[in-house]
């Protein structure tokens, strides 16, 4: 039990509440692709308690967030008219 512990301790734990560490959000968030706070919370218990480390959750967000898909194009102008 002991080892199990010191390596939470070594591990960035981002959480201190539940001791939730940023390896397990990262892994959370790459297995179910995650965006916010509220999934990540439901899915590892990290910000369920007093709620100080919201911000550093987002931040963590942010950092491991995919970019946006790019935008759809847009169906192309319809013809236009012109008299002969």
């Amino acid at each position: 039990m002991r080892d199990g512990m010191e390596s939470v301790e070594r591990e960035e734990v981002v959480c201190a509440c539940l001791q939730v560490t940023e390896r397990q959000l990262r892994a959370a968030v790459e297995r179910s692709g995650i965006q916010t706070v509220r999934e990540l919370m439901r899915a590892t218990g990290a910000g369920a308690g007093c709620t100080a480390c919201h911000r550093r959750i987002e931040g963590c967000l942010t950092r491991w967030a995919s970019p946006p898909p790019p935008p759809r194009p847009s169906d192309p102008p319809p013809e236009t008219w012109r008299p002969a």
